[in-house]
């Protein structure tokens, strides 16, 4: 089915915020992304009241950037972004340097209010929302396992979300886990669109797709087994049938290239994307080191002097050991609070496969 539409006659203006510019292929995936997440106007014969896409751009392609400046063109009023625990506060630090003002129907436009939500007390902010999200934009940040909580799926089902983004969508491949159910059960039939993002929508298995296959197309993928038995190879074991590897590979990228999934790689789009570039994964304030180490009053102040001297004169005067040992101990006991954290961050690149030193 071709699309009905001139949208990429022409590049799109205004996507980003000046003095920000997407890529030559991030402004073609945009475009792709809003063909896709607007189906009825560029599909007019297609039957599906779902409309969404998913994003399998490589890691380092950009799909944040790519996905904010798709919400900067449709301007839906309410967002939910789910995500992994540790990349909440990357979401909201991109969305306060890529978004632009969305217009609610109460007049003039606004920046969306973001709202990240880190434990049960954060729930309580959302109280309110289903009423204001007319008069302001928002959008939730939202990690899985706090949304497929009890008061999460509860709190979020209340208020009138336009659009979920799934970031990581491979965390939802396995069909009856928790958090699964409470998206594809609970919080996605209520929402219109969705945009879904990852760079390994395939970690083991083509099985691994079917959770997103029957959501953004029910009609193409309405069985698992059937998807299973027509897409993924076969092995009979004791315990039952396993699924593997992929078969009737030209049929199924016809299928859902056509409809609702984009893929770019970086040996394809190498000549555009810029030099290495470092991200920095915030970490919740929470984990700082709040105290100091204890340390007597007078090494406190004779660690100061020699500080001054060293700062004067550092090749006569050497950095003092009272100073260094505080040091030491901040520095460990910062890279302790942060443990947890970067084993979830590493965790999650791992079951993408990138190599990690």
């Amino acid at each position: 089915m071709e699309m009905q539409s001139a949208l990429t006659a022409s590049p799109i203006p205004g996507l980003l915020p000046h003095p920000y510019k997407l890529l030559p292929f991030q402004h073609e995936a945009v475009v792709k992304m809003i063909q896709f997440l607007e189906r009825p106007k560029y599909f007019p014969d297609d039957p599906y009241t779902k409309t969404g896409v998913y994003n399998s751009a490589e890691q380092g392609c950009g799909k944040t950037v790519m996905t904010i400046a798709a919400l900067n063109y449709l301007k839906f009023p309410a967002v939910l972004v789910l995500c992994p625990a540790v990349m909440r506060l990357v979401w909201e630090k991109e969305l306060k340097k890529f978004l632009m003002p969305c217009v609610v129907p109460a007049g003039a436009p606004l920046l969306p209010k973001i709202i990240v939500i880190n434990g049960k007390s954060d729930w309580k902010k959302l109280a309110a929302l289903p009423k204001t999200s007319a008069v302001h934009p928002i959008i939730v940040i939202c990690s899985y396992d706090l949304a497929a909580t009890e008061i999460g799926v509860e709190t979020l089902s209340k208020i009138p979300f336009e659009c979920l983004v799934a970031d990581e969508g491979h965390y939802l491949k396995t069909r009856n886990t928790k958090r699964s159910k409470a998206v594809f059960k609970t919080l996605l039939p209520n929402i219109p669109k969705v945009i879904a993002l990852s760079g390994t929508p395939i970690t083991t298995c083509i099985t691994d797709l079917y959770t997103w296959a029957n959501a953004l197309a029910p009609k193409d993928f309405p069985n698992y087994y059937v998807f299973a038995n027509r897409y993924a190879e076969q092995t009979r074991t004791p315990f039952g049938i396993k699924y593997h590897g992929l078969r009737n590979e030209d049929e199924l990228r016809t299928k859902i290239r056509s409809k609702w999934f984009l893929r770019y790689t970086k040996d394809e789009v190498l000549p555009e994307l810029p030099d290495k570039q470092f991200i920095e994964v915030p970490l919740p304030a929470s984990l700082a080191v709040k105290s100091l180490p204890q340390v007597n009053r007078t090494a406190v102040e004779q660690a100061m002097i020699d500080m001054l001297l060293h700062i004067e004169n550092p090749e006569k005067h050497s950095m003092p050991l009272a100073v260094q040992s505080v040091v030491k101990s901040i520095r460990q006991a910062q890279g302790l609070a942060k443990v947890d954290a970067v084993g979830a961050y590493v965790e999650s690149m791992l079951d993408q496969d990138i190599p990690v030193l």
